[in-house]
C-alpha cells in the first residue's frame, strides 16, 4: 500500500509556513575561517579515508565546489542588498519580509541549508558504509567530517573577495542586485539537483545486470515463481525509468527548472502507477506485500516516496517562483528549503528501492537472462535494429547516401590516423559516408579510458593507442565514455579486432557496438564474422543523426566472442552535395 506520510508532511509545511522543516545533517558545524585562506589545491588530495568511508565521487566534489562559490556570491549580494537602501525603495511589508527571510536563512529555520551541510548529508548517505552491509543511510548517524570537506573549503578560499568585488561593481542599484540574486538562486537550485543526481549515478545502478538484462524465468516454474518474475520485470523497468528521469532532469535544470521538475513528477507518477498495476495483477504476492517488514513492502514504500519527492520538488519549485513574484521572501526560502530537501531525498529513496529490490531478487531467486539485453530493439532476420532511432525525437532514422568522389577531412581532434580511418570507412562502408563532402574528426577515445566489466589492457600490433583492451564475455565489456554533441550527422567508429583464430568468416554477429542516450540504445552496429580478417583491425561505423544536442555514451558487448577495441572515433559529416 502507499505510504502518504511524506507527501502529507510536505503539504502540511505549505499550510503552516511559519513552522518549516529544518534539514537534518550528521556533519559537525564548521566555524568560519578567521585566518587568511590558503590557495586551493590543483587536484583532490590523496589522503587515507576514515573508517567506513568509500572514496567520494570526484564529480560530486567538483559540483559542491561550484555550489560553495555560488553561495558565497549569494551572501555578498544579500549583504549589498541590505546596505543599498532597498528598504526605502519598496513597500514596508515587502522589506520586512525580506529581512525576516534573511534571518530565516541565518538560523536554517526551514530554508535551504548551506553547502557544507548539504554535502555532508549527501556524502554520508551514499559513501559511508560502516557495516558494509548496506548502501543506504546509516541507522545511527554521528557528527563527523566527510572526506574532501576541507578541500572544498580551500577551493572556495578566493571566492569571498571575488564575490564582494562583484557586488560592489553593481553598486546600490537594488533592481540589479535583486536580479543577480535570482540568477544565483537558479544556479544554486540547479546544483542541488545535479549533486543529488550525481550521488545516485555514482552507484552505477543502470549497469547492474538486474537492470541490463531481462529476468530469467526458470523452466517448470510454478505459478508463484511466475508471478514473482513478472513483478520483478516491472520493478526493474521502474528502476530504469527513475534513473533515466533523474539524469534527464539534471541535464535540463540549467534551463526552465519548473518545466524540468514537472516532467520529473509526471514521469515518476506514471512509472509508479505502472508498478502498482503490476503488483495488483500478481495476487499470490498480496500477503507478502502487506507485511511491512518484507523487502517487497519496503520496495513499494520506497517507490511511493520517490513519487512523493518528485511531486514535492515540482510543487516547491513552482510555488517558490510564485512567492518570489509576490515579494514573500520568507515563504520563498521555506519552499526552496523543501526543494533542496526533496531532491536529495529522491536520490536516497531511489537507492533504498534498489537495495530492497536487490535483496528481493536474491530472496526470490530472480537472475538475469544474459542472452536477453533490455534495449529498445526489434528483432529481424538481419539482426536487431535500433527502434529508438526511428522513435526518439532526438535521433533521425539512418538513411543511405551515395558514394562521394572526393572528401575533405578536418582533423580537429589531432589524431594522426584520421585520414586513414576515413579512407577505410569510405572504402568498406560507403553508405555510412553517404553524399557528405566533408568529414570532421571531433573526438577520439582510447579503449583504456573506458570502464570495464571484462577484458584487460594489452599491447597489440597495428593499434594506434599504446594499449588496446581485449576480452570476452556475454554481457557488457566496455562502457562509460561519453561526449556532449550538438545537432548534426555523426559516425561513431569503433576500431575493433576479432581475436578468433582464424577469424570466423560467417554471418554470426561478432559483437554489439552500442551508442546510448541516458543508458538507452539510440544507434548500434552488429558486425558479422565476414567483416573481419585475422589479426587485422576493422573500423566499424555507427550512424547517429542528432536532431538536437545530446550526450552520447559508447559501449561494447562481445557476444561471447574474443574481441579487442583500440579506439573510438567521433566523426561529424559536413554539408552534402
Amino acid at each position: 500500500m502507499r505510504h502518504p506520510w511524506a507527501r502529507f508532511l510536505f503539504l502540511s509545511v505549505l499550510c503552516f509556513l511559519t513552522g518549516g522543516i529544518a534539514f537534518t545533517t550528521c556533519v559537525a558545524d564548521v566555524a568560519a575561517q578567521t585566518t587568511k585562506p590558503t590557495a586551493p589545491p590543483a587536484a583532490l588530495p590523496a589522503t587515507e579515508l576514515p573508517a567506513g568511508w568509500d572514496e567520494v565521487d570526484q564529480r560530486l566534489v567538483f559540483l559542491t565546489v561550484e555550489l560553495s562559490g555560488v553561495e558565497t556570491s549569494l551572501n555578498a549580494i544579500d549583504k549589498a542588498i541590505h546596505v543599498s537602501g532597498y528598504q526605502q525603495s519598496v513597500k514596508k511589508k515587502e522589506a520586512e519580509n525580506y529581512r525576516k527571510g534573511n534571518e530565516l536563512m541565518d538560523r536554517n529555520g526551514g530554508g535551504p541549508v548551506p553547502w557544507n551541510q548539504f554535502y555532508g548529508r549527501t556524502a554520508e548517505s551514499f559513501f559511508y558504509h560502516p557495516t558494509r552491509k548496506s548502501v543506504y543511510i546509516n541507522p545511527s548517524p554521528k557528527p563527523q567530517r566527510p572526506p574532501q570537506l576541507d578541500y572544498i573549503y580551500r577551493a572556495n578560499a578566493d571566492n569571498q573577495q571575488r564575490a564582494e568585488a562583484e557586488a560592489a561593481a553593481i553598486g546600490n542599484h537594488a533592481d540589479q542586485l535583486l536580479a543577480r540574486k535570482r540568477q544565483l538562486e537558479r544556479e544554486q537550485s540547479a546544483l542541488w539537483c545535479k549533486i543529488a543526481v550525481r550521488a545516485l549515478a555514482s552507484r552505477e545502478l543502470i549497469h547492474k545486470p538486474l537492470y541490463v538484462f531481462e529476468p530469467q524465468t526458470p523452466m517448470h516454474a510454478d505459478e508463484a515463481q511466475r508471478q514473482r518474475t513478472e513483478f520483478a520485470r516491472a520493478a526493474f523497468d521502474f528502476m530504469r525509468t527513475i534513473e533515466r528521469a533523474a539524469e534527464d532532469t539534471s541535464e535540463a535544470v540549467d534551463g526552465d527548472q519548473a518545466s524540468a521538475f514537472k516532467r520529473l513528477k509526471e514521469t515518476c507518477t506514471s512509472a509508479r502507477d505502472r508498478l502498482a498495476g503490476a503488483l495488483v495483477h500478481q495476487p499470490l504476492l498480496l500477503k507478502e506485500s502487506q507485511d511491512n517488514e518484507s523487502n517487497l513492502a519496503q520496495f513499494s514504500k520506497a517507490a511511493g516516496q520517490i513519487q512523493d519527492c518528485a511531486q514535492n520538488v515540482s510543487d516547491a519549485a513552482r510555488l517558490a517562483n510564485q512567492s518570489d513574484a509576490d515579494g514573500d521572501e520568507i515563504r520563498k526560502q521555506q519552499l526552496r528549503g523543501q526543494l533542496q530537501l526533496n531532491l536529495i531525498k529522491f536520490s536516497e529513496m531511489a537507492l533504498k528501492a534498489d537495495q530492497e529490490m536487490s535483496s528481493l531478487a536474491k530472496q526470490w531467486d530472480i537472475v538475469p537472462d544474459t542472452s536477453k539485453v533490455v534495449a529498445p530493439l526489434e528483432k529481424s532476420a538481419a539482426g536487431p535494429k535500433p527502434r529508438a532511432a526511428a522513435e526518439n525525437s532526438s535521433i533521425a532514422p539512418n538513411s543511405p547516401g551515395v558514394k562521394s568522389a572526393d572528401l575533405i577531412v578536418q582533423n580537429k581532434a589531432h589524431a594522426p590516423e584520421a585520414e586513414q580511418i576515413v579512407a577505410e570507412i569510405k572504402s568498406k562502408y560507403p553508405e555510412a559516408i553517404g553524399n557528405a563532402k566533408e568529414v570532421t574528426l571531433v573526438q577520439y577515445h582510447d579503449a583504456t579510458e573506458m570502464k570495464r566489466h571484462a577484458g584487460a589492457p594489452q599491447a597489440m600490433s597495428g593499434s594506434f593507442s599504446s594499449q588496446a583492451v581485449a576480452g570476452n564475455g556475454h554481457g557488457i565489456m566496455l562502457y562509460g565514455i561519453s561526449d556532449n554533441l550538438p545537432a548534426g550527422r555523426y559516425l561513431v567508429v569503433y576500431r575493433v579486432q576479432d581475436l578468433t583464430m582464424p577469424a570466423s568468416q560467417s554471418d554470426r554477429q561478432i559483437c554489439f557496438l552500442d551508442v546510448c542516450i541516458r543508458g538507452k540504445t539510440a544507434a548500434s552496429a552488429h558486425p558479422t564474422g565476414r567483416e573481419f580478417q585475422a589479426k587485422q583491425w576493422t573500423d566499424v561505423p555507427v550512424v547517429a543523426n542528432l536532431r538536437q544536442s545530446r550526450i552520447l555514451e559508447y559501449r561494447l558487448w562481445p557476444n561471447d566472442s574474443d574481441i579487442a577495441l583500440d579506439r573510438i572515433y567521433v566523426l561529424r559529416l559536413g554539408a552534402s552535395r
